[in-house]
């Protein structure tokens, strides 16, 4: 039995570490995302100042230099999608099929072994009965 209580609180520890990585994880994909935003976002404000090959303006302020920057911007931006998908598909799921069917099985035992128990405990007491001695009468 004392084995049994120190894995649900194995199980339970685990869960809670468990739901950390999963708090963690949602919280660096929403940043993800929000940077993804911010790095797009500002791409496309150079693109729309500066970053074109024929404008005379353009050229001026450095125009071909912009336009490497909003490359690489762009291609960071991809970088940081990539890597948020792959938090998503390779962590989160995993994480979350971990805790909803592994863990949840491991309490699901629990539950059946108790059961068991008192089923047991129930067909033990039914099935004993205080033995009493009759009066013996001597002759």
């Amino acid at each position: 039995m004392g084995q049994l209580f120190s894995l649900e609180e194995t199980t339970d520890e685990l869960r809670d570490r468990c739901q950390k990585l999963y708090n963690g994880c949602k919280k660096f994909m929403t940043a993800l995302g929000e940077a993804y935003n911010g790095e797009v976002t500002f791409a496309d404000s150079l693109e729309a100042f500066g970053g074109g090959q024929d404008d005379p303006v353009s050229v001026s302020i450095g125009g071909p230099v912009i336009t490497k920057f909003i490359t690489t911007l762009r291609e960071l931006a991809s970088f940081k999608e990539l890597l948020r998908s792959q938090v998503e598909h390779v962590l989160i799921d995993r994480l979350t099929e971990f805790m909803n069917i592994d863990l949840q099985d491991t309490k699901d035992s629990r539950r059946r072994y108790d059961k068991a128990v008192q089923s047991y405990d129930q067909c033990q007491s039914d099935n004993s009965f205080p033995f009493v001695m009759p009066d013996y009468v001597y002759p």
